[in-house]
C-alpha cells in the first residue's frame, strides 16, 4: 500500500519519462513510439504523460 502513495509523489517521474522516451526513441525510432508505450516503460500512469507534456509533440522538442 505505501508503494501506491510513494508514486503519488514521485518527484523524478518526469525525468523517467524523458528518459523513457530518449531510450525507446535510440531503439525503435521515432514513428513507433507511442504515450502509452512511453508510460509503460517509464513504469507510469498514463494520465501522467499529459499531466506533464501537452502532446507527444512537446515530449519530443528539443530545448534550444
Amino acid at each position: 500500500m505505501s508503494s501506491k502513495k510513494s508514486r503519488r509523489t514521485d518527484p523524478d517521474r518526469r525525468a523517467r519519462i524523458i528518459d523513457a522516451t530518449l531510450d525507446m526513441i535510440a531503439q525503435h525510432g521515432v514513428a513507433s513510439i507511442t504515450h502509452r508505450k512511453i508510460a509503460a516503460a517509464a513504469d507510469v500512469p498514463l494520465g501522467s504523460m499529459t499531466y506533464h507534456f501537452a502532446g507527444m509533440q512537446d515530449l519530443l522538442k528539443l530545448k534550444e
